[in-house]
């Protein structure tokens, strides 16, 4: 198969050095890696609003989130041969783009009163917005090794917490004084902002593969991809955790606001508490990365989250509904949750070859794990607070089975 180069051939060397790769700025990594996350979750406070104005049940309500999740999921794979044909800045310049459309659309589907409209827009915000994990993934696996990749993604854990944690903070906000509306407005000049940011960004592509699109390459590369049960394993993982959050995200507004209390400010700046244990989980992992074994990090992450659990579950048994009991516990969970969520990936990605579609694979599984988390969330307890820690329990220990199957597979390989 013919490959095609991104740059011209007198730089073609000093590009393929490791030490001369050009690395791709931090800062800007950190808004993309969130990017898809402030999507999701900024509108959250919002939730009980939209139910009102579009005269909807809790369930029906949380449609908005579920077919985000499935826009974000389905929008990993073309992302991956996107990114091998035209390289990754090109790629993120269409999945940015298309997801300033979708938040528009959300935003005028009030004038409208168009729920189905809502749900749609929603799909094609997630759609476009799966570029930036997809891509930060693949150009970080691109130029890093697979400890520095897991000191990177640790770092990048930071924004996975607090930009995050300051929209649903900012969504609160802009519900109360601007109306629901006002969340997807902003959350377009945001994603204007990340598309200005990423034409900064170097390309971290070695080669551009002209077949990458054809029907025949897409489904050798990620039949060979989904075979590797190392990376397959990983992205299951990843869904389990990834579950936890997007359940909390969705089931949160309803008990804070309906059963607490709480306005959608105040919901919104408590919400800070437990991302701040993300924050400084994503800070242990990168200084503990390299120093451990990975699977001893592994194990450590989903014993400590399935005990922390168990500080939501108690009280939650005994009618024990307010803001310490909500909040408190997801910041031990959030904190434990960041040393499997640094590793995980990492582990993942070094051992697929082709790193683009590798990240796509993987986070497909684990956005796919998530959609049909929060879909029986919906349909099993729409209400119901006291089964939320119940299917937190039952995830970490879903993770534990998964950890054993990849210490069985690290036993059986050669040494």
């Amino acid at each position: 198969m013919k490959m095609e180069s991104i740059l011209p051939y007198d730089k073609k060397k000093m590009h393929l050095e490791g030490s001369n790769k050009p690395k791709p700025q931090a800062i800007i990594l950190l808004l993309l890696v969130s990017f898809a996350s402030v999507g999701a979750v900024l509108f959250t406070p919002a939730l009980p609003s939209i139910s009102s104005f579009f005269h909807l049940s809790v369930g029906q309500a949380q449609l908005t989130i579920t077919s985000y999740l499935i826009g974000y999921a389905l929008g990993q794979l073309p992302y991956g041969p996107l990114a091998n044909r035209f390289g990754r800045k090109i790629t993120l310049y269409i999945g940015i783009s298309l997801s300033i459309v979708g938040c528009l659309l959300c935003a005028v589907s009030s004038s409208f009163a168009s729920f189905k409209l809502l749900v749609f827009a929603r799909f094609l915000q997630a759609l476009g917005a799966s570029v930036g994990l997809k891509i930060s993934f693949t150009m970080i696996a691109d130029v890093y090794s697979q400890t520095e990749s897991t000191k990177m993604i640790a770092r990048n854990l930071i924004a996975f917490a607090v930009m995050p944690g300051l929209a649903v903070a900012m969504g609160g906000w802009l519900t109360h004084l601007f109306g629901w509306e006002s969340c997807f407005y902003f959350l377009a000049l945001f994603g204007a902002f990340v598309l200005w940011l990423s034409t900064k960004l170097p390309e971290t592509a070695q080669s551009l593969d002209r077949y990458a699109l054809g029907v025949s390459s897409i489904i050798h590369g990620y039949t060979l991809k989904f075979k590797n049960q190392r990376l397959v394993i990983s992205g299951f993982m990843l869904g389990c955790v990834s579950s936890v959050l997007y359940i909390f995200a969705s089931k949160a507004p309803f008990i804070g606001i309906s059963l607490v209390g709480l306005t959608p400010d105040v919901f919104g700046t408590y919400n800070l508490i437990p991302l701040s244990g993300m924050l400084l989980g994503g800070l242990l992992s990168g200084r503990l990365a390299g120093r451990f074994p990975l699977l001893g990090l592994l194990l450590t992450g989903i014993v400590a989250s399935f005990i922390a659990t168990f500080t939501m579950l108690i009280p939650f048994s005994i009618g024990m509904f307010n803001s310490v009991t909500l909040f408190f516990p997801m910041f031990l969970i959030y904190m434990a949750e960041a040393l499997v969520f640094a590793n995980i990936s990492s582990f993942g990605l070094a051992h697929a070859q082709n790193k683009s579609n590798g990240s796509a694979v993987l986070n497909f599984i684990n956005l796919s794990i998530t959609v049909v988390a929060v879909v029986l969330s919906e349909f099993i307890y729409p209400e119901l607070a006291i089964l939320m820690p119940i299917s937190f329990l039952i995830f970490f220990f879903l993770c534990f089975l998964l950890w054993l199957r990849l210490r069985n597979l690290d036993s059986a390989s050669p040494t």
